[in-house]
């Protein structure tokens, strides 16, 4: 997560969605004074960065006097909470993925420390089959004790407030140099910024998985799709990644 008080935005991190590459492709434009939450520490020192940046879990105490924190993949909705109207009128960015490609990814970043980079096929493929059933759709009970399993497949949550969309500008994993070019001329960054390249986290997923739809069966595959309905609707995603994408700007909903 970034908060830029000099640019006035907020860049929410989803999951899986290159979101490390989008933060340190920022990073070197935040002033003094702005917030990033940290990275992996195998990766921090890659961010290049201007003095007075502050890197650190944002803490604050609510009007009640309790403890909030802001890290990696926190919420806009935390973000408000925690830093309150000095952030209402920001601009907030975030990023997206098609979903079943990026359940493949979350998948194996989740499994990373299992072996199952060297697996057979059918192993991951049974492995993955369990996965999505686990983190699926949250169902009553699910609910009842506050459990929310379904974050590991969908991002929407992250920039949504009492289920409306509050993002302004979404970066496409499909598009990514792209859409990173339009956001340097949204926040007026010089004519060099986002030209580095970085690579991360892409050693954790064979690449033969690129064909991520035969990871899926039928049940597979509607479940993702009924777990992430509000990114497939909102950007034209499909299961077959042949679609023209909308984006990267979205409308936030009204209050």
């Amino acid at each position: 997560m970034i908060i830029s008080h000099s640019h006035k935005f907020i860049f929410i991190k989803p999951r899986k969605v290159a979101g490390t590459t989008i933060e340190l492709k920022l990073s070197p434009y935040l002033e003094g004074g702005d917030l990033a939450t940290p990275i992996e520490p195998h990766e921090e020192h890659l961010r290049q960065l201007k003095n007075g940046v502050i890197i650190a879990k944002i803490r604050q105490h609510n009007k009640f006097g309790l403890p909030l924190r802001l890290r990696d993949h926190s919420t806009l909705k935390k973000a408000y909470l925690t830093l309150e109207k000095k952030v209402r009128n920001y601009r907030v960015i975030t990023a997206c993925r098609n979903p079943w490609d990026r359940a493949v990814s979350q998948f194996f970043w989740s499994y990373r420390k299992k072996n199952m980079l060297k697996q057979d096929f059918a192993t991951q493929k049974y492995a993955f089959n369990k996965f999505t059933k686990l983190y699926g759709p949250t169902n009553w009970l699910n609910l009842f004790y506050g459990r929310k399993r379904q974050r590991q497949l969908n991002s929407s949550h992250l920039y949504t407030i009492n289920n409306k969309v509050r993002a302004n500008f979404v970066v496409r994993y499909e598009h990514l140099e792209t859409d990173l070019f339009t956001l340097k001329k949204l926040l007026c960054f010089p004519d060099d910024t986002l030209t580095k390249n970085y690579t991360t986290k892409s050693t954790f997923r064979p690449a033969e998985s690129r064909n991520w739809q035969k990871f899926y069966d039928s049940d597979t595959k509607d479940l993702v799709e009924n777990c992430c309905a509000r990114e497939i609707r909102c950007f034209n995603y499909s299961f077959e990644g042949n679609t023209k994408l909308l984006g990267p700007y979205l409308t936030p909903d009204v209050n």
